[in-house]
């Protein structure tokens, strides 16, 4: 595996840099959420440029090997307006503004963005997650009642009195009605991700505020099953589909470790033991789908780090998961650097607060890796390479 060359200098963006942003088109083209809460595609040197959607927040998208994608956010209404708001208290406001919350998504299918919104209440619908296999799609996202809202460390924090994971389907023709997926008990849901089988069958994990992981396995007709299952407790995962079962990683604060796990098809964890996991590893790690072709089942493990002699100077690492020779055992190579990034006229000794990784995507094929990051200083522009 190999990391692709990138320009000299990277350009700059008017991008929301907390937001994904994410390669589609199988690598050619990038969809983002910009400074002004529009959903835009574009191409890698920023021609070609497409609004797709607008007042916006809380952006995943997925895609195929094919170019077929499926990208959802979160919309206010068109008759939101934020002068109603002026005689409210905050706690109001925040209860109005979350009562005007929708989740929307678009689906490309090589030529054409088809966009449906797909729920219609008064309750908070936030952070959506979604899957595809090309054919068939899912979104995953949160439904709750606003109790408590405040920011931490610049990041928003959102505290509901109830939650729910619900979910919508497509079958390749149409989206199936909203439905509640999860309800959880006595506890509150932290995160969760979502990847889909080829079958069109998809697995969820997520993951309580007490670091419990739940699995549950959407079939393609909607049918939901809680699986049992012992996983340590943890505050992060990562999981994707490999072309024959899934890879799930799991990273524990306490510990600090990140533990790699296979799970079938069917959603159970199977007892496949992994080598050289890489120590080291923190939050801010991803699992990515080799799309080489029929036959190959490789997981990629990417993460973010730091240059060890220069702050001003970030890292995105890269490692392999393929199945070792004899039953139940998966190889993890030596870690890659797949890209180094600087900040553009303030490296080195210039630079006032080193460069902060705020969001990347990876497209992977065969030993080619193309990176996408969006870095900058905390205090300063934000890039794109």
């Amino acid at each position: 595996m190999a990391a692709r060359g990138t320009d000299p200098l990277p350009r700059e963006l008017s991008v929301e840099p907390f937001a994904a942003t994410r390669y589609y088109k199988s690598g050619t083209g990038i969809v983002y959420r910009n400074s002004d809460d529009k959903i835009i595609t574009s191409g890698i040197d920023g021609s070609m440029i497409e609004t797709i959607g607008e007042s916006a927040f809380g952006l995943d998208i997925a895609s195929d090997n094919g170019g077929n994608t499926v990208a959802a956010w979160g919309s206010y209404r068109d008759n939101f307006n934020a002068k109603d708001m002026e005689t409210l208290d905050t706690g109001e406001k925040l209860k109005y503004a979350a009562g005007m919350t929708e989740i929307r998504v678009a689906l490309f299918n090589g030529t054409n963005w088809d966009i449906k919104t797909l729920t219609n209440n008064e309750i908070m619908d936030i952070t959506p997650k979604v899957a595809t296999n090309g054919s068939n799609s899912v979104v995953v996202w949160t439904q709750g009642v606003l109790e408590n809202y405040c920011v931490d460390k610049g990041l928003p924090v959102i505290e509901f009195s109830e939650s729910r994971l619900m979910v919508v389907q497509y079958n390749g023709f149409a989206w199936s009605e909203p439905a509640q997926l999860y309800l959880p008990s006595g506890e509150k849901l932290a995160e969760y991700s979502v990847a889909m089988a080829d079958d069109g069958s998809a697995l969820v994990t997520a993951v309580m505020d007490s670091g419990k992981i739940v699995i549950l396995r959407i079939s393609r007709d909607g049918g939901v099953t809680v699986i049992n299952n012992s996983l340590p407790a943890a505050i992060k995962t990562s999981m994707i589909y490999n072309g024959k079962t899934y890879t799930l990683a799991c990273y524990n604060a306490k510990s600090m470790v990140l533990t790699p796990y296979e799970l079938s098809a069917d959603g159970f964890v199977i007892n496949t033991s992994f080598s050289d996991v890489h120590a080291g590893i923190g939050e801010n790690f991803r699992l990515f789908r080799d799309w080489s072709g029929d036959g190959v089942e490789a997981s990629v493990l990417v993460w973010s780090g730091y240059s060890k002699d220069d702050n001003s100077e970030a890292k995105i690492y890269a490692s392999r998961m393929s199945a070792a020779e004899g039953d139940n055992a998966i190889l993890i190579t030596a870690p890659i650097t797949a890209t180094s990034i600087k900040i553009p006229f303030t490296t080195g000794g210039e630079a006032q607060t080193g460069v902060f990784v705020f969001s990347y995507d990876a497209y992977i094929k065969g030993n080619e890796i193309k990176v996408l990051t969006v870095f900058g200083e905390s205090d300063g522009s934000v890039y794109l390479d």
